[in-house]
């Protein structure tokens, strides 16, 4: 740790986490209330770890026994309630939660477990993950033996304070999970990383959605013809076209050609990676098409670069909605559409 090769071996005073430099906003416009806990809705905060998220694993105990579970990483961060029972039953009721209601982290296990049930993990998010951030890095200091006693709060960074270490990773490296994933905290947290360096702090989804407009206008595109409220697509308030996506990925082509290799290298290849990794296989699209997923309630959409069969550069989106049910069957006429174009000569 870079605190002890500093020469700290204890702190006396009280530990803070800056969180200035982001708006107060912990989820994007338009998000709805009732998607909490999911892992895929993460509060938003400039100090983040582990996704935001906490990760319990559990699996069957002895029979009439609560089910065993366990935090990853482990922490006592939490307060837990389990109220659960491993079972003879081969059907189960089990939930793992929070009170999500009160906006509370006391994690709640609850409901029967057969005790044929094979181990398993589920990640929920987590309510002010900059405390959560700064818990952990108390517990970390004290596995390495660096005394701390004071208090965890947040606070903005005064004027003439010594850096002690910093750490920087190219883009390149976070939109491969942004993209591959679908990764909704990595694309929200991107959208105010353009805020913070274009705009002064604190960063805000708008502000992010400025530079967006920029682009578009690049594209030689309307921008208000459009409506984007936050980086991930989540909300529903957003009004995007087909038009937009492929006159964006065609201006990423001629106009960018560093970035456009990027992008492209980022998005799921088709029966490889990512959301990708199990469509297309045994087709003329497998290792073909690099595109982007995009799901919603009802809602089903793909973006991204392929090749024809005379080997030209294709831009192409898809969007399907108004669908009820699993996006099963608007994915599958998706890869017909998509091998069709990988097979033509155009």
């Amino acid at each position: 740790m870079q605190i002890r090769k500093f020469g700290i071996n204890e702190i006396r005073g009280n530990v803070y986490g800056d969180v200035s430099k982001m708006d107060s906003l912990f989820w994007g416009n338009g998000w709805m209330w009732d998607d909490d806990p999911s892992s895929d809705f993460p509060y938003m905060t400039p100090l983040i770890i582990n996704d935001a998220c906490i990760k319990i694993a559990y699996q069957p105990g002895l029979i009439k026994k609560e089910v065993v579970c366990s935090l990853v990483p482990n922490t006592n961060y939490f307060d837990i309630s389990n109220t659960s029972i491993t079972t003879k039953q081969d059907t189960s009721n089990f939930e793992i939660t929070r009170d999500w209601l009160n906006r509370g982290n006391e994690i709640i296990i609850k409901g029967d477990l057969s005790y044929r049930a094979k181990p398993d993990t589920v990640m929920i998010n987590i309510v002010n993950p900059e405390y959560y951030f700064l818990y952990l890095l108390k517990e970390n200091l004290e596995n390495r033996k660096i005394k701390f006693e004071g208090n965890l709060d947040t606070l903005t960074v005064p004027e003439f304070s010594t850096l002690i270490y910093t750490k920087e990773r190219k883009f390149g490296e976070v939109i491969n999970n942004l993209n591959k994933e679908s990764d909704n905290l990595s694309a929200e947290m991107t959208l105010r990383a353009l805020a913070l360096q274009y705009f002064d702090k604190p960063a805000t989804a708008r502000k992010g959605v400025d530079m967006i407009d920029s682009l578009i206008a690049r594209a030689k595109l309307n921008y208000s013809n459009y409506v984007l409220v936050d980086g991930s697509g989540v909300s529903h308030y957003n009004l995007v076209s087909t038009e937009l996506l492929v006159g964006v990925l065609k201006y990423m082509f001629y106009k960018s050609k560093d970035n456009y290799s990027i992008l492209k290298n980022s998005f799921p290849i088709a029966g490889v990676d990512g959301t990708l990794e199990n469509r297309m296989r045994n087709t003329k699209a497998f290792k073909n098409v690099h595109a982007k997923t995009g799901t919603l309630s009802g809602v089903s959409t793909i973006s991204g670069y392929l090749k024809s069969a005379n080997n030209h550069d294709i831009a192409v989106a898809i969007f399907m909605q108004n669908f009820k049910g699993s996006a099963r069957i608007a994915r599958s006429y998706q890869d017909k559409i998509l091998v069709f174009l990988s097979k033509l000569k155009i």
